[in-house]
């Protein structure tokens, strides 16, 4: 409400300091109209009076002309340099104010921001310069802004309406001011690790540690610290889990653990191993030993090869024997024992030996290990190769050929190594007679028997079959040495 200020003796509105602007312009309009309502009844009761009395000039009535001086005509209402009229309404039309003051801030009240109490209008020229203060916080929607907190002003600028937000502005932080850097803030806050009271003296100092291994130098933890809990197969590599990891190449098993293989490369021979690796440098130092996969032991044969890694270069496998007894059937003496392998040609009850041709030396058929509990020989293609040095004696029979002789003959190397005795084989019931021989061997060779005869003799010439059982014709000894 403005404050009321009149004039002494007519009453007249004046303006006052504390009042807006447009209310003391409306008082002033007031007043004038009052004056000259009063300058009109003046002048007329003075001309009456002067009518019935006497006349008087203007000057005798003090202060009349200045009065009538400062009057304005009718015809300057609500034009330029003359004054305002007022509406119908008592009010003085919007356009003759002046326009700065449209878009002046005007409170129009608290608002419910909740529940938009009173209704926010559609922003309009009509309320340029309106604002509401929120008194409750909430989401409505006004011109896009949904995020209301209590103090948050909505002001109409005419065509929309905008949130001036009162709750976030922060005037500072620990004596900064406009844009703040994290790294700024940090150096201004100066945040230590002795700040941190909810923790330790040993938390504070891990904190504090420069990095990972000055951290585990403060926590000093040794094996014997752990004390329980298993550690998870999942954990462990394929080498060392519950099942020994397949490999392709023993050369690749070179890291500490357990392997498997079937003819993979760089084994002893093409069985089945297990094998373990013992490594001190994994590219320089370690020791493999394989174990077959199935072990006769109790016949002297363990299958246990081993090989060392020395300066990066591979050694060659060697045998590891378990017991006494394997080494008895390895190391057996000639003329003592059984021979350690026996190889010969059998063939079915009623088959003759085969035929035997005049002037060339044929080899003798070789087809069946009868012994070899150490794996020491391996037959293919009638040549036989033992795996290591030894000493072999042979025969083989012949019937109905006349002269005729057997020799040793090394198939790897090209060579003749010996040759066995010199017989004669007649025509008749007692006309087989066996050439034989004897001949040391080299580990990893191939040999065969070969015979030649003066007389050919077809199916029958290399032995008289007896229909009796198995028929044994050609056959070899081995020892080892």
């Amino acid at each position: 409400m403005p404050t009321e200020n009149t004039t002494p003796n007519r009453g007249y509105q004046l303006p006052f300091g504390s009042n807006e602007l447009a209310d003391d312009v409306l008082r002033l309009i007031s007043a004038y109209s009052a004056i000259d309502l009063d300058v009109a009844g003046l002048l007329v009761s003075v001309a009456q009076r002067a009518l019935l009395i006497h006349s008087h000039v203007i000057g005798d009535t003090t202060g009349l002309q200045a009065a009538l001086d400062s009057k304005q005509d009718e015809s300057e209402k609500g034009n330029a340099n003359g004054y305002a009229s007022l509406g119908a309404d008592g009010k003085v039309p919007s356009a003759q104010l002046p326009s700065a003051l449209f878009g002046a801030l005007s409170y129009q009240g608290d608002w419910n921001a909740n529940t938009n109490t009173p209704t926010i209008p559609a922003a309009a020229p009509a309320n340029k310069g309106w604002y509401y203060m929120a008194s409750v916080a909430g989401a409505t929607n006004v011109s896009g802004y949904t995020d209301w907190k209590v103090g948050d002003w909505a002001v109409s600028d005419g065509t929309k309406w905008t949130k001036i937000d009162n709750t976030d502005a922060v005037a500072s932080v620990a004596g900064l001011v406009g844009t703040i850097s994290a790294a700024s803030l940090k150096t201004a806050l100066a945040i230590a690790v002795a700040d941190i009271t909810d923790a330790s003296a040993n938390g504070r100092s891990l904190i504090a540690a420069a990095n990972y291994a000055a951290m585990k130098t403060l926590l000093a933890i040794t094996a014997t610290d752990i004390v329980s809990g298993t550690l998870a197969d999942a954990r462990l590599p394929t080498r060392l889990g519950l099942v020994c990891q397949t490999v392709a190449d023993w050369n690749a098993a070179t890291a500490n653990g357990w392997y498997m293989a079937a003819g993979a490369l760089n084994a002893p021979t093409a069985d089945w191993f297990f094998g373990q690796t013992i490594t001190h440098i994994e590219s320089l130092w370690l020791q493999q030993d394989l174990y077959g996969f199935t072990t006769n032991v109790e016949n002297g044969d363990s299958k246990h090869y081993r090989r060392y890694r020395k300066s990066g270069i591979w050694g060659a496998w060697f045998r590891v024997y378990e017991n006494g007894g394997e080494l008895d059937a390895r190391y057996a003496l000639l003329g003592s024992g059984p021979p350690n392998a026996v190889l010969e040609d059998q063939k079915a009850s009623g088959t003759a030996g085969g035929s035997a041709t005049a002037g060339s030396w044929q080899t003798r058929d070789l087809n069946t290990e009868i012994r070899d509990p150490s794996g020491l020989i391996s037959i293919a293609s009638n040549a036989f190769t033992p795996t290591v040095a030894g000493w072999v004696e042979w025969s083989a029979p012949a019937w109905a050929v006349a002269n005729h002789q057997t020799r040793l003959f090394n198939v790897t190397d090209g060579v003749v190594v010996a040759y066995g005795s010199s017989e004669r084989a007649g025509f008749g019931s007692d006309g087989v007679t066996r050439s034989t021989g004897g001949a040391p061997v080299a580990a990893n060779k191939a040999y065969r028997i070969e015979h030649q005869v003066i007389s050919s003799r077809a199916t029958t010439g290399y032995g008289f079959n007896n229909g009796f059982g198995t028929e044994v014709y050609s056959r070899v000894n081995f020892w080892r040495i």
